[in-house]
């Protein structure tokens, strides 16, 4: 409510799992500031880089947990075109834990658009054979855009490497989950929204959560993310928020997945029950416990998934989050934490982007690690009591 009061979100959802139970689940205020459409627990937000766990990373962790994906080889194992780039020799541990040299990001949309606005070598406003990736309503892309953002994803730069290590330092990337999107497809030979769909989404009940919402469910269920006034020049509903993504056509490894709180929950339980739910393994035994491990000791990450910063101010989660606690934040205003030590899921949804993205409000009154903190205080607080 004070994010609310304060314009730092038009509205959210919080959610709070423990021990295999739902504890607390409610919708907070509207779809925007004028206050016409209430959230409700149905409400579908855009997940912005949740995508990266419980998309991309959930495909990652099925492979390599059937030995198909094997993390001490070099991306460029898994993808040829890599080898003649200055990413031949990336590891795909340290693409996972963001310390491979890419770099943050590359506005490629920028690549795009001329002193006229979106270049018509690149868009129409007319869907057809050749222009058929909707990027905003009544807009459309190239076919061949992805092959081109790839391209210049291989053609990037890298950060400069630590003069003192010779070695890249952690520096957070989504350009590490256009690769990663594009070695699972290679081993699954499919499309990943299709694969998360059959293997993940569809066998667990999970109705909310996909790629390309519109194609699922209705328009007036779904949160819009910003007014874009400098890209695609419209309200942001539906489609996904991240320029790239967008770009992509929806369904990109870095986000582009749409989710209310109650789905996110029964993946996360999925993953903190060791890949098991419902009487179905999802994922082999361990494998969850191998991909949340802190990996190097001056880079806080997992693979793929984020951790607390333990001892040190500034972190992404609650300052009373164990060591073992596992999640990811979202651009849109999101976050998922899961600690198994509490058998405690966290889940915060927001559009803290609407009306525009440079709010940063809710990040700057560290909203989602405050309600966070409560939680704690609330499990301690009952066990006083009860036990």
């Amino acid at each position: 409510e004070e994010a609310i009061e304060n314009n730092a979100t038009p509205g959210g959802q919080v959610l709070v799992a423990k021990s295999g139970k739902i504890v607390f689940q409610k919708p907070y205020g509207y779809f925007t500031y004028d206050s016409l459409t209430k959230v409700t627990n149905q409400s579908v937000y855009d997940i912005a880089s949740v995508t990266k766990v419980v998309a991309t990373l959930q495909a990652l962790m099925f492979l390599e947990g059937r030995g198909r994906l094997d993390l001490d080889k070099k991306a460029s194992y898994y993808l040829k075109e890599l080898k003649d780039s200055n990413k031949a020799s990336m590891h795909m541990m340290d693409i996972l834990t963001h310390q491979a040299g890419l770099l943050p990001f590359i506005p490629f949309w920028k690549f795009t658009i001329d002193s006229a606005g979106v270049s018509p070598a690149f868009y129409r406003t007319q869907n057809d054979s050749i222009f058929s990736i909707q990027v905003s309503p009544g807009l459309y892309g190239l076919q061949t855009l992805k092959d081109s953002i790839w391209k210049w994803t291989i053609e990037s730069k890298l950060m400069p490497k630590s003069k003192k290590s010779n070695t890249h330092e952690y520096k957070y990337s989504d350009m590490g989950f256009y690769i990663m999107q594009r070695v699972a497809e290679d081993l699954l030979n499919q499309p990943i929204e299709v694969f998360l769909e059959q293997n993940f989404y569809s066998p667990m009940g999970l109705g909310s959560m996909s790629y390309l919402p519109l194609c699922k469910y209705p328009i007036h269920r779904i949160v819009p993310t910003e007014e874009d006034r400098y890209f695609r020049n419209s309200v942001i509903c539906g489609l996904v928020h991240d320029p790239v993504a967008a770009m992509y056509g929806g369904i990109a490894g870095h986000a582009g997945v749409f989710s209310n709180s109650n789905d996110l929950a029964k993946l996360l339980q999925m993953n903190l029950q060791d890949g098991y739910y419902g009487g179905i393994v999802y994922l082999k035994k361990g494998t969850i416990n191998k991909f949340t491990d802190k990996q190097f000791p001056n880079n806080r990450r997992a693979l793929g998934w984020d951790k607390p910063l333990i001892g040190e101010f500034g972190g992404p989660t609650s300052r009373f989050a164990t060591a073992g606690t596992y999640g990811h934040t979202g651009f849109t205003g999101t976050a998922v934490w899961v600690d198994p030590e509490f058998d405690l899921i966290y889940i915060f949804l927001s559009n803290r982007t609407y009306p525009h993205g440079k709010n940063f409000q809710l990040i700057e009154s560290n909203i989602r690690t405050r309600i966070q903190d409560l939680i704690y205080e609330s499990v301690w607080s009952y066990e006083s009591i009860h036990y």
